[in-house]
């Protein structure tokens, strides 16, 4: 028996070994910026520029940061998009709405389909609503919750399933956007991620 539990924890510790800490495959993720259009279906983008220290917990090519404008309406929203492969480069998305001074009075999931359920803060900003949409992708599937993510990678990893690479999706919407509308952003956006590696 002793030598059948030494063999068992022997084995266990080489499969570790093995397979922890590394992110597995070949994918190389392209730079986001130059990945994903300034015109996603009828929106215009533009870029921004990060505020702050961002650059110093994140690499430019990781990080869009861009507004886009419905073409014929007065919709406006921000974009920002971390591609990694390194999972410690993504965050809360407190960070982003936290550092625009977005107050968060509630927490929603919002179902875009069956398979893409994302979280939506409501809140404010200057006393006016302004509502943050998110999700977490290890571009094949979303997440809406940073905890079942997270689960995922570790679960990916001890697996030795190859990493594609993570993202953070975070919509700033500043005024009401018509629900129909940001469903098919948020799907168009996600399609450009699941298809980033083809």
């Amino acid at each position: 028996m002793k030598i059948k539990l030494t063999a068992l924890l022997v084995l266990i510790t080489a499969f570790l070994l093995a397979h922890v800490g590394k992110d597995g495959g070949d994918y190389a993720l392209p730079d986001i910026r130059k990945t994903v259009p300034m015109k996603i279906g009828g929106w215009s983008g533009q870029n921004l520029e990060p505020g702050g220290a961002v650059f110093e917990f994140l690499d430019e090519e990781e990080l869009l940061l861009r507004g886009y404008k419905r073409a014929g309406t007065n919709e406006q929203l921000s974009l920002a998009v971390v591609l990694t492969k390194k999972r410690n480069h993504i965050h809360d998305p407190e960070v982003c709405y936290r550092g625009q001074g977005i107050f968060i009075k509630e927490e929603q999931t919002f179902p875009v389909d069956e398979n893409m359920i994302l979280k939506v803060l409501k809140g404010t900003k200057k006393g006016r609503p302004c509502d943050v949409v998110y999700w977490y992708s290890d571009l094949e599937r979303v997440y809406p919750e940073r905890a079942v993510f997270m689960k995922n990678i570790v679960i990916s990893r001890l697996t030795g399933r190859p990493s594609k690479g993570y993202a953070l999706v975070v919509i700033i919407i500043p005024d009401k956007i018509k629900e129909e509308t940001l469903k098919k952003f948020t799907r168009d956006v996600n399609s450009i991620l699941i298809n980033i590696h083809k």
